[in-house]
């Protein structure tokens, strides 16, 4: 039974590392997205976008939403294993061992800045990214839509760090 909660929290911890991961970089695209410029041509008065002076062969406000629905769920799926590993460290009675298969070679488990690094900077990132949407008025949207999303994507960030403080973090310091 204990092997089997081993190798459980091992293959666990290594899921939510990924979600977590996938939160940075969906972040991070996300942020990305937010600054290219759209050019009205001339001659067909269509819209070509550019991104740093090459030419997007899409249309950045569906890349946008697509994005921020990957990070959304990367959240709560980090959430949800991370709430996992809680529970199957509560199950083993040997507290040595427990900070042992915490202390898995992971990017939210060895270090306290790597947990933030995955939690709290996709949050800052999503909010730079509402916040050059906003202030460039490129999408006609509410303000209240705009900090409604910031503040959901910030909120989640933040409830996956406090996750890893609780599931993680309290076991490894006695």
């Amino acid at each position: 039974m204990a092997e089997l909660l081993k190798a459980s929290i091992k293959s666990t911890i290594d899921k939510a590392d990924s979600y977590a991961l996938a939160m940075l970089a969906s972040s991070l695209a996300f942020t990305v997205l937010c600054f290219p410029e759209a050019q009205v041509q001339q001659t067909d008065q269509s819209v070509k976008w550019q991104l740093l002076g090459f030419p997007l062969n899409f249309q950045p406000a569906l890349a946008l939403i697509v994005l921020y629905c990957i990070f959304v769920v990367s959240s709560l799926l980090t959430d949800n294993m991370l709430i996992h590993i809680g529970d199957l460290a509560r199950r083993i009675d040997d507290k040595p061992l427990v900070v042992d298969l915490l202390s898995h070679p992971s990017v939210l488990t060895v270090s306290p800045i790597g947990a933030v690094l995955t939690t709290l900077l996709p949050s800052l990132f999503l909010l730079l990214g509402f916040w050059r949407l906003f202030t460039k008025g490129q999408y006609d949207l509410p303000g209240f839509v705009w900090l409604l999303a910031a503040g959901f994507g910030t909120a989640l960030g933040a409830i996956v760090y406090v996750r890893v403080l609780q599931n993680v973090r309290r076991f490894q310091n006695p």
